[in-house]
């Protein structure tokens, strides 16, 4: 899970810290037992500092996440973006990042970093740049910092932005594949070209779009629901014939490991994703998922690969869009 992160220490623990070390140093120095017992006992000070309110709001949020992961994807997004607008918008009113200490700035990083990982829109790519000029401007800005904003704009597929801070930074990022595009105005994809290291736009073949299913190479859940599919009688020749398997917005091209797998099953090609706005109707951006359209309307939606499988739920439905049929 993205949120596994470690909660920055609260400066009291650092304290309580320095004290065992203190006693483990002068323990391994004196081998005096009446001294270590007076250290054992010695207090923590009560006027180690009390946690900031950006502490507490910090450690509230990673709460809510924890507690709405096992939300569905529609109502779990709303709710943890209700509460980074409740917690944090006020940090970025006016002159109010400015104001903060740099620990703080940095807690404020990590909470937006967090909040952008969510399918949420273009509002918390701008706050994550905001969040890191202010670490420029303070020249505290790491290589962690970079990366994490470079990701997000690739995700949010504002390119050229990732491509300037690249340039700012050559030495703490990748950089982007080479680019291949044409204006589209249609549902599109970044397929993987026959150059190392380019992709290319191209619309989605009106053909194969009856079923968009979102997968990726490294999910487990996607590997075993693709093998279940390449091996079954039925399933093979309705996915061949009507499919497209779109890899998801993320925070990278997993070039080598999509041409990895086109190589190996060159009827059943991957392609990554050019943009959410493209598909308004999807409610869950995991994998695998299976979208089903009747002349371009959502009809049915076979979300996940639970551990029975979900072979039966396919099957029927491309029975009901007579997807089974041939054509």
């Amino acid at each position: 899970m993205r949120f596994s992160r470690e909660l920055l220490p609260n400066p009291a623990i650092h304290l309580h810290v320095r004290v065992l070390i203190l006693i483990n140093a002068m323990f391994a120095r004196l081998q005096s037992p009446v001294l270590v017992l007076f250290l054992l006992v010695l207090p923590v000070p009560c006027w180690a500092a009390a946690p900031t309110d950006m502490q507490r709001r910090f450690d509230e949020f990673n709460k809510v996440i924890r507690d709405m992961l096992e939300l569905p994807e529609h109502a779990r997004v709303p709710a943890i973006t209700a509460r980074f607008d409740a917690l944090f918008d006020a940090y970025f009113a006016g002159q109010s990042l400015a104001a903060l200490s740099d620990a703080e700035v940095e807690l404020l990083f990590r909470a937006t970093d967090d909040m952008a990982y969510f399918p949420s829109g273009a509002k918390y790519t701008d706050l994550l740049m905001r969040t890191h000029g202010e670490l420029l401007r303070r020249s505290i800005a790491t290589s962690r910092h970079h990366a994490a904003l470079h990701g997000e704009l690739i995700e949010a597929r504002r390119f050229s932005e990732a491509r300037a801070l690249y340039r700012a930074h050559p030495e703490d990022l990748e950089a982007l594949p080479e680019l291949v595009a044409e204006p589209i105005d249609a549902p599109s994809v970044w397929a993987v070209d026959v150059t190392p290291n380019r992709l290319t736009r191209q619309a989605l073949d009106a053909d194969r779009t009856s079923i968009v299913a979102l997968v990726h190479p490294r999910c487990h859940f996607s590997q075993k629901a693709l093998a279940t599919i390449l091996s079954d009688p039925l399933l093979r020749p309705m996915f061949a014939r009507h499919a497209t398997l779109i890899v998801p917005t993320e925070r990278a091209f997993r070039i080598d490991e999509v041409r990895q797998w086109n190589q190996q099953q060159p009827e059943f090609p991957m392609a990554f994703m050019h943009t959410r706005s493209d598909w308004p109707m999807f409610r869950a951006w995991g994998t695998p998922v299976f979208y089903f359209f009747r002349d371009g309307k959502l009809e049915e939606t076979v979300d996940g690969w639970p551990q029975g499988g979900s072979r039966e739920a396919l099957l029927q439905a491309g029975t009901r869009l007579g997807l089974l049929k041939e054509p």
